[in-house]
C-alpha cells in the first residue's frame, strides 16, 4: 500500500510539473525511479497515462481523469495529516466521565471547569454516581475510583494517591467531652454514616495496630455533609475523609482528634480502557487528573 500512495503521490508531481527529473528532486528519488514508478502505475491501471515524445511529456485523456481524481485524494490525505500534526496536543471532542458524587463534585469538578475554560473544543460528559460502571457497556472513557481494584485485562489503572480517614469534632464538643484515649469514644456522642441496616464500620490504630470499631450514636445519617454539619454544630464526633473536612480543619471549624490513631487509608484510582493508543483528549484529561487529584485529596 505504501508502494502504491508513493506512485500516485510520484504520479501528481509528474503531472504537474511534466518532467521527471522536477517530480525526483521533490520525492528526493533518482530520474530513473520516479520513471519507472509511472511505468509500473500504466501497467497496474492497464492505461496510458502520458502522450511521451522526445521533447515534451503530456497527460492522455484517461492520464487527465486520473489526475483529478488522485489530486484531490491526496489534498483530503495532507489536509488529515496537517490537521493532526498541528493538533496533536490539542483536546477536541468528547471525554465522557464517571466519577464518584462527593470525590467527584469537591475534587474533581474544580478542575474539570478549568479545563474546559482553557479549551474549548474539548467536551465532557460526567456522571456523578457511587456506582461501579462498566466501562465498555456504557460509554466511558475515565473512571474515578475509591478501594481496591480487580485485575482487568481490558483495563489500565493508575493509583493516583489514598483517600486518609479523620476522626474530628468541633471545639466546642473537645472542650465539654472527657476524650483522653482512644478507649473513650465508647462514652461519647458518635454520628454514624448508615444506609438502612447497615452502619459505615471504623477503621483505627492502637499501638501501631488495626482494629475495627463498630460505632453506636443515636445521630445516623446517609449523608456524609449532613455529618459535618451535625459535627460542626456540636453535636458529637465523626470518621469522614480528610478531602472533605479539609477547609473546615484550617478554618478551626473542625478538630482532628486521635491523629496516632489515623493510618487507615483508600486507594483512589484512575482506570481506563486498554487499547492499543489513547486519543489525545482522553490522555490531556488523564494526566491533568492525575497531576491534579493527587494533590486536592491528601
Amino acid at each position: 500500500m505504501t508502494d502504491q500512495f508513493n506512485g500516485i503521490q510520484a504520479f501528481v508531481y509528474v503531472a504537474e510539473s511534466a518532467n521527471f527529473s522536477v517530480a525526483a528532486e521533490k520525492l528526493n528519488l533518482s530520474r530513473s525511479a520516479v520513471a519507472k514508478m509511472m511505468t509500473r502505475l500504466e501497467q497496474r491501471l492497464n492505461i496510458q497515462l502520458f502522450h511521451r515524445t522526445t521533447r515534451k511529456m503530456n497527460l492522455t485523456l484517461e492520464g487527465e481523469l486520473f489526475y483529478q481524481h488522485c489530486k484531490s485524494a491526496l489534498n483530503e490525505i495532507l489536509s488529515a495529516q496537517y490537521y493532526f500534526e498541528q493538533n496533536t496536543l490539542k483536546p477536541i471532542g468528547k471525554v465522557k466521565i464517571s466519577v464518584p458524587h462527593l470525590l467527584g463534585q469537591k475534587c474533581v469538578m474544580p478542575i474539570l471547569v478549568e479545563s474546559l475554560v482553557d479549551n474549548p473544543e474539548l467536551e465532557m460528559q460526567v456522571s456523578f454516581s457511587d456506582e461501579l460502571v462498566d466501562l465498555y457497556e456504557q460509554g466511558y472513557d475515565i473512571a474515578l475510583r475509591t478501594g481496591q481494584l480487580k485485575d482487568s485485562f481490558d483495563l489500565k489503572n493508575r493509583q493516583i494517591g489514598v483517600q486518609k480517614m479523620v476522626l474530628c469534632c468541633s471545639k466546642s464538643y473537645f472542650d465539654q467531652a472527657n476524650i483522653q484515649c482512644i478507649s473513650d469514644l465508647d462514652q461519647q456522642s458518635l454520628l454514624v454514616y448508615s444506609r438502612g441496616e447497615w452502619i459505615r464500620s471504623w477503621h483505627l490504630y492502637e499501638n501501631d495496630e488495626m482494629f475495627i470499631y463498630q460505632p453506636k450514636g443515636r445521630i445516623q445519617l446517609d449523608d456524609l455533609p449532613a455529618l459535618i454539619v451535625a459535627a460542626k454544630q456540636g453535636l458529637g464526633i465523626a470518621w469522614i475523609p480528610s478531602w472533605l473536612v479539609k477547609d473546615e480543619l484550617v478554618k478551626g471549624e473542625l478538630l482532628e482528634i486521635f491523629q496516632e490513631s489515623q493510618g487507615f487509608q483508600i486507594d483512589v484510582s484512575l482506570v481506563w480502557k486498554a487499547t492499543k493508543s489513547i486519543p489525545c483528549r482522553i490522555r490531556f484529561v488523564l494526566d491533568l487528573l492525575i497531576k491534579e487529584l493527587s494533590v486536592l485529596i491528601k
